[in-house]
């Protein structure tokens, strides 16, 4: 009897050191998962105040970037200024203006907003309404601007051919060898390719001769054409090469070079404009727990901005 009472003893201290070890990893899961749900928790909240801070960073320059570029386009649209000054002060005074209307809105969170324009480039618009692709003097070929790196905004629509015409009109950076874009016509079919160090790329071919060119935008007839991209040529003279070819059409561009004395003496056709081709914005955005700041380009319609 007596073994097997110690037998019993034996087996009750089992069971109590198995419930006790139950017991302990019980408590130290639990703890576990405090420590783990705190962890995620402290995650969440600094994620929750990167994200507070970065959507205000990012939507005070979404609210600057679209003020600088309504303030461009008025500027160069409505103002007609022949000043580049001028044009210049006008941008960079509503810049300012939403800047500091933004910044009332961001300080009572404790953020400290700034933006400012810090440069412009003087621009020639450059257009010719009347259906003809020759130059000021009808010359059929003839440099349409000088030394040039930058064009935005650039668009042909050709309407009509001209029957009598054997040759391609082309548009031509620096010379054929470089870049140049061609139109064509066989009598049944427009053809429009570019001819880039050698390599051609075909962009549109069909029997309408009622289509827009949009080199900036890359597209022909609506349809994409990469080649068409200009982005990448450096500096260039831009030439229109066998313009009578095309009976009717129209064209516009801007380059970043300011006006020549034949767009500003010729009362005709091309017309030369004054206005800017680009601005650069700085922006600062700094808070407790941020400290941002970019560069705005405002280019509106160019190819690589």
């Amino acid at each position: 009897m007596a073994d097997l009472r110690r037998t019993g003893h034996r087996a009750t201290d089992r069971g109590q050191m198995i419930l006790l070890a139950g017991f302990a990893m019980a408590v130290t899961l639990l703890v576990l998962a405090v420590v783990i749900n705190s962890a995620i928790a402290t995650e969440n909240l600094g994620t929750r105040s990167d994200i507070g801070s970065t959507s205000g960073a990012v939507t005070y320059q979404g609210a600057v970037e679209r003020g600088a570029l309504e303030a461009f386009r008025y500027a160069n649209e409505v103002n007609g200024s022949d000043d580049h000054d001028e044009l210049a002060a006008n941008v960079t005074t509503a810049v300012e203006a939403v800047s500091a209307l933004s910044a009332r809105q961001q300080v009572t969170r404790g953020y400290v907003p700034n933006a400012s324009v810090v440069d412009t480039v003087e621009g020639t618009a450059i257009r010719d309404d009347t259906g003809e692709f020759t130059g000021p003097n009808d010359d059929s070929n003839w440099t349409v601007a000088n030394s040039v790196s930058g064009v935005r905004e650039f668009s042909l629509y050709v309407d009509r051919w001209n029957s009598t015409s054997p040759h391609e009109f082309r548009v031509v950076a620096s010379d054929p060898s470089t870049w140049y874009l061609n139109v064509s016509y066989d009598g049944s079919e427009y053809e429009v390719g570019v001819t880039d160090s050698g390599a051609y790329q075909s962009c549109y071919s069909g029997p309408s001769g009622n289509f827009w060119v949009n080199v900036s935008a890359g597209t022909v007839a609506g349809s994409p054409c990469p080649a068409l991209d200009m982005g990448s040529l450096g500096s260039y003279d831009l030439a229109f090469e066998n313009g009578s070819a095309v009976e009717e059409g129209r064209y516009s561009l801007v380059v970043n070079r300011s006006a020549a004395s034949r767009y500003d003496t010729d009362p005709g056709e091309p017309r030369g404009e004054t206005v800017l081709y680009s601005a650069t914005v700085d922006l600062r955005y700094r808070g407790p727990d941020l400290s941002y700041r970019t560069s705005l380009r405002i280019a509106p319609g160019e190819s690589d901005a």
